[in-house]
């Protein structure tokens, strides 16, 4: 993504999921809020009981999404469904303290990422034995 662009990242998610013996798909094009409001509508409230074998999603949102140059950023991610096996975190451009292995538990995480000299797009992508994979996207602007 060039230096130009702005916005937000719109993650698409298809989810293919099993409640109560129906296969149902959820395709979002949503913010964070939005996307979980409509997975947990898709999925029922009791969705981490419910939910296949392997299903994983990974939201991940960063705040502030917009900086000045060499500023930072609180990176906040959250991981429900299952259980992942292997979560990879990737930043373009590179961020080393962003790169590489995290948390791979259903639960809340985040991490301070300071020194952001550019516009960059944070990912992280988790992976179930089963090879299931979620992933999270976002991007923080420097102005």
């Amino acid at each position: 993504m060039d230096k130009g662009t702005s916005g937000v990242i719109i993650l698409v998610i298809l989810l293919s999921v099993s409640v109560a013996g129906l296969t149902s798909f959820v395709e979002s094009d949503l913010d964070l809020g939005s996307q979980r409001a409509e997975v947990n509508s898709a999925l029922g409230e009791e969705h981490n009981k419910t939910a296949s074998p392997g299903i994983i999603l990974v939201l991940l949102k960063a705040d502030p999404a917009t900086i000045s140059q060499g500023e930072g950023a609180v990176l906040t991610w959250d991981i429900s469904g299952n259980n992942a096996d292997i979560c990879i975190a990737t930043a373009f451009p590179s961020v080393e303290a962003w790169n590489g292995e995290k948390s791979s538990f259903v639960g809340s995480y985040s991490e301070s990422i300071w020194g952001i000299q550019e516009t960059t797009t944070f990912s992280l992508e988790c992976t179930t034995r089963s090879g299931r994979v979620g992933e999270g996207v976002t991007e923080v602007t420097v102005q």
